[in-house]
């Protein structure tokens, strides 16, 4: 027998080992995956890859270099991934997804029209979709492929599995003291940034930030938005790049990878009633997510580092406009679509329900989905879509929630001519002699 013939017969056998060798290899680094072992799994998952490449195992490790925001290597898989299969809708969708973020939407385009064209009813591919054409303003459509992205996941539900284990984003001791340090940095430069959202129940609430809470949430006027931008930069602060909104900012803490949503409120010279919202350029503005608030009026505090600062002078009021019975805390609640001062459920406020449902859903975290299907469906009353998601959401829910008996969802309609809202342009002192402020502005 020729070495050649020899070579012939002891090929296939040999390619059946390094295949063999190659899924030992990623089940361990999928094991250590769960376990939160990432660099482990990461090399597992590499040498699996050298001995048997395939799209799924590139997809999966760029899956994983996503999960621990090392984009780049993340996106590099992802497209590996797409020269292996060239019709992967999976894989198409995610990088599709990852470059959304990424503020590449001709790319995100692209990748995600290709996912859709090989697969309509992919409810994946319609949901990225959705989130890219509401990054471009394109909130009609938006809509339309989130609703479509829902009833295709309705129309083939996978049984739930377990949601993801809570991850505890920040050191809470560490937090708190960056937190009330930057209050003070801030208050120190001229600007009247006080503790308000989730940052200001977890303080009036629990005596301190909120054990599940992933950022922490300043509000300001609006006019002095642009300076506390700077005033953070200088002090260890960068601003996120990836958001599309002009309203809310976010920035991350260099040191401890925390972030800061900043909310900038203004004034309607008309009514005198406070606003603030989730603003894009792009958009006309009776589609904006916007809250309504009486009169903010701020008190000087210190500190527990005796630092002074900025606080609200009636926290608890403030909070009851938001949540309703805020001192019952309600782990479903989502202040985006569920506060109780929205003043319309606008098309920006549909892509964020939308949205929300299926990414819990598609999670395993059910009762979040049915608790956020249930408020929308509050909104959109007669919807047949969220009624059926409704009905199937509660057959699997651990345990159904029940939306609280005084909840209004009752909402002001936008007159026909939008609302003319002025900045705050206010000029107070960085240490003023008065104890208290009111943001109100002056025509």
């Amino acid at each position: 027998m020729s070495k050649r013939q020899k070579a012939s017969q002891q090929g296939a056998p040999f390619k059946s080992g390094k295949q063999s060798a190659a899924n030992t290899y990623a089940q361990k680094a999928r094991k250590h995956y769960s376990q939160g072992e990432f660099d482990r799994a990461i090399k597992l998952l590499k040498q699996a890859i050298a001995l048997a490449p395939t799209s799924a195992l590139h997809r999966e490790l760029g899956q994983w270099f996503l999960k621990i925001k090392r984009q780049k290597e993340g996106i590099q898989h992802l497209e590996t991934a797409i020269k292996f299969d060239t019709n992967s809708v999976i894989a198409l969708t995610e990088l599709g997804q990852e470059y959304t973020k990424q503020n590449n939407p001709e790319r995100a385009h692209s990748l995600i029209e290709k996912a859709l064209s090989l697969s309509e009813e992919h409810p994946a591919a319609h949901f990225a979709y959705g989130n890219l054409l509401q990054k471009q303003g394109d909130l009609p459509n938006a809509v339309k492929h989130l609703r479509a992205a829902l009833k295709f996941k309705l129309a083939n539900p996978v049984n739930p599995g377990e949601p993801p284990a809570p991850t505890h984003g920040f050191n809470k001791a560490e937090t708190e003291e960056l937190m009330w340090s930057t209050l003070s940095v801030l208050a120190r430069s001229g600007i009247h940034a006080f503790a308000s959202y989730g940052t200001l129940l977890g303080i009036i609430r629990e005596g301190g930030l909120l054990p599940f809470d992933k950022d922490i949430d300043f509000g300001l006027p609006h006019s002095e938005m642009d300076r506390a931008a700077e005033c953070l930069k200088n002090n260890g602060w960068v601003e996120a790049g990836n958001s599309f909104l002009i309203n809310p900012r976010a920035f991350v803490h260099l040191l401890t990878g925390v972030t800061l949503d900043l909310s900038g409120f203004v004034v309607d010279s008309k009514t005198g009633e406070t606003f603030t919202g989730f603003w894009m350029t792009s958009i006309p503005y009776e589609w904006a997510r916007n809250t309504r608030y009486d009169e903010i009026r701020l008190r000087k505090r210190l500190s527990p580092a005796n630092d002074p600062l900025w606080e609200l002078e009636n926290p608890e009021a403030w909070l009851e406009s938001i949540y309703g019975d805020w001192r019952t805390p309600d782990p479903d609640f989502d202040t985006v679509i569920a506060a109780k001062n929205l003043y319309s459920f606008s098309l920006l406020t549909q892509t964020y329900a939308f949205a929300r449902i299926y990414s819990k859903w598609q999670n395993g975290q059910i009762r979040k989905a049915l608790a956020l299907a249930r408020h929308t469906q509050r909104h959109l009353s007669g919807d047949r879509l969220l009624s059926d998601i409704e009905a199937y959401l509660s057959s699997v829910a651990p345990k159904a929630p029940a939306l609280r008996d005084n909840e209004d969802v009752s909402l002001q309609s936008y007159d026909s001519e939008p609302i003319s809202l002025k900045l705050i342009d206010t000029d107070f002192a960085a240490e003023s002699e008065n104890d208290t402020e009111t943001l109100r502005f002056d025509s």
